[in-house]
């Protein structure tokens, strides 16, 4: 589902982020940082820092993650993209599996295994998380049914990168 517009509605707060050259980043994919630079969840951890449980590789994600991308990188492009990074926006994020999430339930990047036993992240579905996780980075604002299919509204966290005194620890 490259390219996606999954913004739904609410207040935006657009910054550009710089992307490095062999970065690509498809609109609707969710956004870290790596060395200063926008780069995906699958792409960050794939360089060397792949995880042993969904938990650490959650972790790792959690921490650099900045918003969603409301802009294209295509490899070999070094342009800024833009990147919403409001706790006021309402997006309709990807399930992994269309399985049950109702309102306030906590949201974290989806966790994949890999033939290593490693985990990596996917660049833009979804999990639900348990209560008092360490990784969430957004939360249901609509509750969702497993007959819904696939896409659930949720409304980003306050993150560490772009609210330091105020990200989930």
């Amino acid at each position: 589902m490259g390219n996606a517009n999954r913004y739904r509605r609410g207040k935006r707060q657009l910054v550009r982020v710089p992307v490095a050259s062999a970065t690509v980043i498809e609109k609707g994919d969710f956004v870290v940082l790596s060395s200063g630079k926008a780069t995906t969840p699958a792409q960050l951890l794939a360089d060397g820092s792949e995880k042993t449980t969904s938990t650490l590789a959650r972790d790792a994600i959690a921490d650099v993650f900045v918003g969603i991308a409301e802009d294209a990188s295509a490899s070999g492009s070094t342009t800024d993209i833009l990147v919403d990074v409001s706790i006021d926006s309402i997006y309709e994020l990807k399930q992994a599996t269309a399985e049950a999430i109702s309102f306030g339930d906590l949201i974290a990047v989806k966790a994949n295994s890999t033939a290593s036993a490693s985990y990596t992240c996917a660049d833009d579905s979804i999990d639900a998380v348990a209560s008092g996780s360490t990784n969430p980075i957004a939360v249901c604002v609509k509750e969702h049914t497993a007959a819904e299919g696939t896409g659930t509204l949720c409304k980003l966290l306050p993150n560490k990168i772009m609210n330091p005194t105020t990200g989930q620890d």
